[in-house]
C-alpha cells in the first residue's frame, strides 16, 4: 500500500525559503512542524500573533473537545476506587498530590514539543511515583495533567504534540463546558484558565480553586524568582492570583475531572 506524501507549503524564514511539513490544517492556519504557525497563503504568522490564530476555529468541530460524559456520584467513585475517605476524583488527586506541595518548583517551558516528563507530565498513563516527582519539576498545566494522570482522565489534547498537555489544550479541549471566569462564581474544585497569547510574554495559566469563592486558596505552580520558587504551591488566593494571571474561564469539578468516561 503506498503512502501519500506529506503536505508541505513553502514559508520564508530569516530570509530563506523552505518547506516545512503540514502537521494540521485548519481553515484560516496550518499547523507546520517545530511548531511554526503559517496563514494557508505560506505567510508566516509571528510570535505576537499565535494566541489569537489558534482561537480562530475553535468553536468549529476541528479540534478535540472532552466528550460528553455525566457527573459521577460518590457511589459511582466508590465502585471505581474503593477508596477510603474520598469521595470523587478530585479528592482522591488533592490528597494524592499535597504531599508534593512545596517540593517541585516551577520549570520553564518556551517551545517545541510539550513534554511527557518535567515539567508538563503530558501523557496519558498512570504519573511517576511522588518519590520520583519530588526531584523534578513542574508547570502550571502539569499540576492538573498530573491530577488527571492520577484517576485515569486523559491530559487535554489539541490533536498536536506542540499543544497537547498545555494551556492552550486545556483552552479549547473544555471549550463546550468552560463559562466565563467571575470571581463571585468560584467554587471549590473549579478549573481557572486564562488563555494561551504567546510563548515569551503570556503562556497563559492554570489553577485549582480550593474552596468557595475570591478568598479561597489555589493549588497552582509558578515562579517569582529564576531558581523556579515557590512552584507547587497553596500561597495565594483567588482574588490576589486573579490581580496578577486575569482568569477567563471557569471549568467546573464535575466538568473536568468528576465525570464518567474518557478514560485512557
Amino acid at each position: 500500500m503506498q503512502t501519500a506524501e506529506p503536505k508541505t507549503v513553502e514559508v520564508t524564514l530569516q530570509g530563506q525559503a523552505v518547506e516545512l511539513e503540514v502537521l494540521q490544517e485548519f481553515p484560516s492556519y496550518l499547523i507546520c512542524e517545530d511548531g511554526v504557525l503559517v496563514e494557508p497563503d505560506g505567510t508566516l504568522i509571528e510570535e505576537f500573533d499565535i494566541g489569537e490564530v489558534l482561537n480562530r476555529d475553535i468553536d468549529a468541530d476541528l479540534l478535540p473537545k472532552r466528550p460528553q460524559a455525566e457527573e459521577e456520584s460518590e457511589e459511582d467513585f466508590a465502585a471505581v476506587f474503593g477508596a477510603v475517605g474520598d469521595t470523587s476524583r478530585l479528592d482522591h488527586a488533592l490528597n494524592w498530590i499535597d504531599p508534593l506541595v512545596g517540593k517541585m518548583p516551577y520549570g520553564f517551558f518556551q517551545d517545541g514539543e510539550v513534554p511527557s516528563g518535567s515539567p508538563a507530565w503530558a501523557v496519558n498513563r498512570r504519573p511517576p511515583s511522588r518519590g520520583l516527582l519530588s526531584r523534578h519539576k513542574v508547570f502550571c498545566a502539569g499540576v492538573t495533567n498530573l491530577m488527571l494522570r492520577r484517576v485515569g482522565k486523559r491530559v487535554p489534547t489539541r490533536g498536536n504534540r506542540f499543544f497537547d498537555g498545555g494551556t492552550v489544550a486545556y483552552w479549547s479541549y473544555f471549550h463546550d463546558v468552560r463559562q466565563p471566569f467571575s470571581l463571585g462564581d468560584v467554587r471549590r474544585g473549579d478549573l481557572l484558565l486564562r488563555r494561551f497569547r504567546n510563548n515569551s510574554h503570556d503562556q497563559g495559566h492554570v489553577a485549582v480553586s480550593l474552596g468557595n469563592g475570591p478568598d479561597a486558596p489555589l493549588l497552582q505552580s509558578f515562579h517569582a524568582n529564576s531558581k523556579g520558587f515557590p512552584g507547587l504551591n497553596k500561597r495565594g488566593s483567588v482574588r490576589r492570583s486573579h490581580d496578577v494571571i486575569g482568569y477567563e474561564g471557569i471549568v467546573r469539578a464535575h466538568n473536568w475531572i468528576n465525570y464518567k468516561g474518557d478514560h485512557f
